[in-house]
């Protein structure tokens, strides 16, 4: 699947990368909030000896990364993956992929796909908000009782595993409702529906494995290669010497700064930019490979165009 992904890629790149470059703004907005205001929040206090004001800083930042950010993160991917989606999908059907049907599935399915991946995002992060809750509680155990309670130091072992166990969780949600978007898209259908349609799919049945390994296997290739891009260009440029240069340039033009940090900021556009093409491609791809195991997709899809082309037959096989 993931070799037809990349052979998709290659006869349409230009089109995906064409048409979600507003979509990749979007994703690399959300990514700068939280990595500029969620995350170091996180770790800074403005009163270190009051616990309720750090406590409170703490649920704050966290709401703001999943209601915030999260949303405008979500926003660029669903507008991606209804596009890439469709021209996919045009393609595995054996139908001319138009960019104009892209863009007018965006505007019919788009907020069926955000509301489909606003619902899988909180589910999978359920374990993380579960165990922040537990590490607070701790904190607040500690503070009325002092810091020889026993409890107050199982519950904060309890949510550093909560923790692990979150990840897991995660990786598990994302693996179950992957298709939901997928299905939202070329099924029409609302979200309990694509919710349990995905799950349905992604089922071991009989000798058919389950499709959760491809998903976090491409959850990890995704990552990896985002990590490769961004580092790999940032390591260059440090190894050969033009960051330097490039400080020294923009430090003498009107608006130096902010054209510098727009230029830091490329690579990880980049990334962003190629890589969610992908994720939705792959993903259109295993939807209809989980289809044809299961539900016989590739037959009935035949049997259609039989009867749609065959003007002579007399009886619908």
């Amino acid at each position: 699947m993931f070799d037809l992904a990349l052979r998709c890629y290659q006869r349409l790149g230009w089109t995906y990368l064409r048409l979600t470059i507003l979509p990749a703004l979007f994703c690399l907005a959300a990514y700068l909030f939280e990595r500029e205001i969620v995350l170091p929040s996180l770790f800074l206090t403005s009163n270190a000896s009051n616990l309720n004001v750090q406590i409170g800083e703490a649920v704050t930042s966290v709401a703001l990364g999943l209601f915030v950010g999260g949303p405008l993160f979500l926003m660029g991917l669903s507008w991606s993956t209804c596009v890439v989606a469709q021209l996919v999908s045009d393609t595995i059907l054996g139908n001319v992929p138009s960019p104009a049907a892209s863009v007018s599935t965006v505007r019919r399915a788009i907020s069926r796909v955000f509301g489909v991946n606003l619902y899988e995002i909180l589910i999978a992060c359920i374990g993380f908000i579960l165990a922040t809750g537990l590490l607070i509680l701790s904190g607040l155990l500690t503070r009325v009782t002092g810091n020889d309670n026993v409890i107050a130091g199982v519950v904060a072992i309890v949510g550093t595993l909560g923790e692990i166990a979150g990840v897991i969780v995660f990786l598990i949600v994302v693996a179950r409702y992957a298709l939901a978007p997928t299905i939202a898209i070329m099924e029409g259908v609302g979200l309990r529906e694509s919710v349990r349609r995905s799950v349905l799919l992604q089922k071991t049945l009989g000798f058919h494995p389950s499709g959760g390994g491809t998903v976090i296997g491409l959850m990890f290739l995704s990552s990896f290669v985002f990590l490769l891009v961004v580092g790999g260009i940032g390591s260059t440029l440090e190894l050969a010497g033009v960051s330097h240069f490039l400080n020294a340039f923009f430090s003498n033009i009107p608006f130096g700064s902010f054209l510098l940090e727009a230029l830091r900021l490329l690579p990880t556009f980049l990334a962003i930019w190629t890589i969610v093409p992908f994720w939705a491609a792959t993903l259109t791809i295993l939807y209809y490979e989980r289809r044809v195991r299961l539900e016989g997709y590739d037959i009935e899809a035949l049997a259609a165009d039989v009867w749609r082309t065959d003007l002579q037959a007399r009886f619908e096989l």
